[in-house]
């Protein structure tokens, strides 16, 4: 399934504007004479492949309702009854094309479409993801694949999964283990970080009975005997001694855990905290409940990962972070991906602690950006709940991806997408993305270009539209046209500041006679100026000076 075509009369700062998103045809709807035009594209070749059927970059000024356009579609897709303004919806399956529209009066067609099936939209995966993080929660219910930075930061998000960040990084794990992630061109970080609070509080208002003293008093007693140890002791007893902690607390009703305590407590010998871990261990073998703050992990695998928790850090290069004083202390260590079982029981044990966090480490910004988008995606597919039924294809739309991104990462952004996305997919997908990158652009035809602009007599300029005003510059072009012509910099060639700076350099140029001043200006300028052909001009005028 492809989406051809979407327009809508009012939708936010969307004003009678219509989308061409197939590569193949131009659509126009004349709103006054409800007619809907369908005309061939310029023909293009093959450049995306045989699983991605349509991209489309949209580009415009800020406010000109980018991130607005990739929301009407998500909603006329999969909650249209939600949308006020009238619309229509025109997309493709299997070469048949069909539309759908709220508009009451008849629709006059120059080409053949039949009506939209609810099932058609219903089959349809669409994804929506965004790296903006800008507050603005969009509610699209439980249809559309929401997995965009704001709604991971959404309070209703965040109180439905406490544990965002961690829930993220087991994410990330399980797409590293999946083939899908052995099929694309990306390696897994290296390393994990962790930080932990440095403290423990010694007394704690829910431990606050009788019974509850001599556990509290025990580990300050192990406290005091580990001053003077290394690091990876005193970071593997401060998790250990928290876990312990917060077990009590949230065993407080039936007192199961306060009552082992004391039992281990109250006997001669041996009072080792890993001797205390052992037996709880060997406690929990019968029944192994869930532990109490995150049932995804039981509780005797979890205590055997606690026991062994120092032999593996080390294994996995322990190294503690001392570059930044602070109250809390962070180490890393390595990622490998046959220690998921670790890893992952690390993360349920790190649930239970106030401040700590778990993220990846050694890699740049631009792989962790690639990672994030990726890993969403595919997660996002594997917990879809329509999953179950045979879907009839998948649209991602992309809201500003490549934000963060170095230039170099950036020239990768589009040829990436187009290798890895099909991989996450069993079926062919659609990708929509916004950009301000000319790079970007540059690997997009001009039949897959969208560009918005504040004219509101030509809200919309496409290729081969009816509502051309001007052609946007794109693939294979360079990046001084992309600007000029696609992103509306006319003929500004730097920023500002240096464009004011040489005009007064050109003013003084334009001199017959310089004085000892415009010697000295012309003199700091070529001190600045990088651009070879200006500076050549302006040191021959200061050597026909001399």
């Amino acid at each position: 399934m492809n989406l051809c075509f979407v327009w809508i009369k009012e939708f936010k700062n969307l004003h009678g504007v219509g989308l061409n998103l197939s590569n193949d045809f131009y659509f126009y709807f004349d709103f006054q004479e409800k007619c809907l035009r369908k005309s061939k594209k310029s023909p293009m070749p093959n450049l995306f492949g045989d699983k991605v059927s349509y991209i489309t970059g949209i580009l415009g000024v800020n406010g000109s309702g980018k991130t607005n356009s990739l929301e009407f579609i998500c909603r006329a897709l999969k909650t249209p009854e939600k949308i006020r303004g009238e619309y229509i919806l025109v997309y493709s399956i299997d070469d048949k094309l069909f539309y759908s529209t709220n508009i009451k009066q008849d629709i006059n067609l120059n080409f053949s479409a039949s009506v939209s099936f609810d099932e058609h939209l219903n089959r349809l995966h669409v994804i929506f993801f965004s790296n903006v993080y800008d507050k603005n929660y969009i509610d699209f219910g439980s249809d559309v694949i929401d997995i965009s930075i704001n709604n991971k930061n959404n309070p209703r998000t965040l109180s439905v999964q406490r544990d965002t960040r961690e829930i993220e990084f087991l994410n990330d794990m399980d797409f590293f283990s999946s083939p899908e992630f052995y099929n694309i061109d990306l390696q897994p970080p290296p390393r994990i970080e962790i930080k932990i609070d440095r403290f423990i509080k010694r007394h704690d208002r829910l431990l606050e009975g009788d019974n509850s003293l001599p556990v509290l008093h025990y580990f300050s007693e192990v406290r005091r005997k580990s001053r003077g140890c290394g690091k990876l002791h005193i970071i593997v007893q401060t998790i250990q001694i928290e876990f312990l902690k917060n077990l009590l607390i949230s065993g407080m009703d039936n007192e199961k855990y306060l009552n082992s305590f004391n039992t281990f407590l109250s006997k001669e010998g041996d009072r080792e905290l890993r001797t205390l871990l052992l037996e709880l261990r060997e406690l929990s073998i019968a029944d192994n409940e869930p532990v109490p703050w995150s049932h995804g992990f039981l509780m005797f695998e979890t205590l055997t990962v606690l026991f062994k928790l120092e032999s593996f850090l080390s294994e996995m290069c322990f190294e503690f972070d001392d570059s930044v004083r602070g109250s809390r202390l962070t180490f890393t260590i390595d990622y490998e991906v046959s220690e998921s079982f670790y890893y992952r029981h690390i993360v349920g044990i790190l649930q239970s602690m106030r401040y700590s966090s778990i993220s990846w480490a050694g890699v740049s910004s631009g792989q962790r950006a690639y990672i994030n988008i990726f890993s969403s995606i595919w997660n996002g597919l594997r917990n879809y709940h329509l999953k179950i039924y045979e879907s009839l294809g998948t649209i991602i739309c992309i809201d500003e991806g490549d934000l963060y991104l170095h230039p170099q990462w950036q020239a990768d952004f589009v040829d990436r997408l187009i290798k890895c996305l099909p991989k996450l997919s069993d079926t062919k997908i659609q990708i929509v993305f916004t950009t301000h990158s000319p790079i970007l652009i540059s690997d997009l035809p001009r039949q897959c270009i969208i560009l918005l602009n504040n004219d509101q007599n030509y809200p919309v300029v496409s290729y081969d539209g009816h509502r051309d005003k001007k052609q946007p510059k794109a693939f294979a072009a360079n990046l001084y046209d992309i600007y000029q012509y696609s992103f509306g910099l006319e003929q500004r060639r730097s920023g500002n500041l240096s464009s004011r700076y040489l005009e007064k350099i050109y003013e003084i140029l334009d001199k017959s006679d310089f004085s000892p001043a415009d010697i000295i200006e012309l003199n700091l300028a070529l001190s600045v100026i990088d651009d070879d052909i200006i500076k050549f001009h302006i040191q021959r005028r200061i050597n026909k000076n001399d």
